[in-house]
């Protein structure tokens, strides 16, 4: 583009990004693992009935230590963080804030802990095994979209709890051309950071006998939107920047490596602001009031169906997370101001 710096420019394949499916795998997830890992896998299944009887925990105590380095390629890498993903949780929250374990057995401690750190994550649930890898087609033959999609793997069975991560595949695959959230459920995606009920953290049996603190899912870790803040050049400073750059830690390194080049790239902010082009920078404001009102819809949907919620939900379980976001965020005033000046910061380019 003439008027820009020259820098280099990213290619998609250096992140193993796909320019058919962006963020999303080239490969359509794996369904099943070797027979080897079957106790994961049917134990990841049954989780949905073993919660509703509270013998999830019962269950996990009887599960054996298998031998991670077993596994053999990226795919299976993937899903067997999901499957392990989905039973931490699901250990940890079997009875909501009553009777938290402040410790994970190690036959799913060792392995979840291992795994993420082969995968460069965190142990934790997150955008990227609850969402990205975690889908199947219903009609294997039939298009890659949301009404031909259902999960692998749910916590809880409830229909709505599907969506909230089918969605966001649905909005990464509409922002796959231009490469070339929802609110999540209360315990489940939890994390042990900054949580009332975990607040020195959860040991990881079997890895260390110091607490680990890590951020549960967040809509903050898809990569598609913080890849639009460094493409449009929007810049978060103090706590609402920290905060974000935090959450790129439970994505995948590639995934993190390609947003940060992009930021590192020609600044089209830059290019629009020495332009005397006007309707190049009408296009420049309309994205951004677009994300900018993406952002603050996100915020009226946290605050109508779990901040409020939550605040009525007077001696139910959910009431101590009331205040807490599944990625670590408090619902209180500090957190509005957090979220307040994100949604700030998407300032548009004044005519001259």
């Amino acid at each position: 583009m003439g008027g820009m710096e020259s820098r280099t420019i990213p290619r998609l394949s250096d992140f193993h990004l796909s320019e058919d499916r962006g963020f999303l795998s080239a490969e359509d997830p794996l369904e099943f693992l070797p027979p080897y890992f079957s106790p994961w896998v049917d134990l990841a299944r049954d989780t949905p009935k073993l919660l509703e009887t509270k013998q999830l925990r019962e269950h996990v105590h009887k599960l054996p230590l298998l031998d991670h380095t077993q596994l053999r390629g990226q795919q299976e890498w993937y899903l067997a963080r999901v499957v392990l993903s989905m039973i931490g949780h699901a250990y940890v929250w079997q009875e909501g804030e009553e009777g938290v374990p402040d410790f994970l057995p190690r036959s799913v401690a060792v392995p979840w802990y291992r795994v993420s750190e082969h995968l460069g994550v965190p142990p934790i649930i997150s955008h990227h095994c609850a969402s990205l890898v975690n889908w199947k087609k219903k009609d294997p033959n039939g298009p890659l979209e949301l009404d031909n999609l259902q999960l692998l793997f749910c916590i809880t069975c409830p229909r709505d709890f599907a969506w909230f991560f089918l969605i966001p595949i649905q909005i990464e695959m509409h922002f796959t051309p231009a490469l070339p959230l929802l609110v999540q459920f209360r315990y489940f995606l939890s994390g042990w950071k900054d949580n009332p009920a975990l607040p020195h953290g959860l040991i990881y049996e079997g890895v260390s006998d110091k607490p680990f603190q890590f951020s549960g899912g967040s809509a903050a870790q898809v990569a598609t939107v913080q890849c639009l803040d460094e493409f449009l050049g929007i810049r978060h400073d103090d706590r609402p920047g920290a905060f974000l750059m935090r959450m790129r830690d439970y994505m995948l390194p590639d995934h993190r490596n390609f947003i940060a080049a992009v930021g590192k790239g020609p600044s089209v902010r830059n290019f629009v602001s020495n332009s005397d082009d006007q309707e190049l920078r009408t296009a420049y404001n309309t994205c951004v009031s677009l994300l900018r009102d993406f952002r603050s819809l996100h915020i009226r949907i946290i605050a109508s169906y779990v901040i409020i919620p939550s605040k009525r939900a007077k001696g139910h379980q959910v009431e101590g997370l009331a205040n807490v976001g599944t990625g670590g965020t408090g619902t209180n005033p500090q957190t509005s101001y957090i979220l307040t000046q994100i949604v700030k910061k998407f300032t548009k380019i004044k005519f001259t």
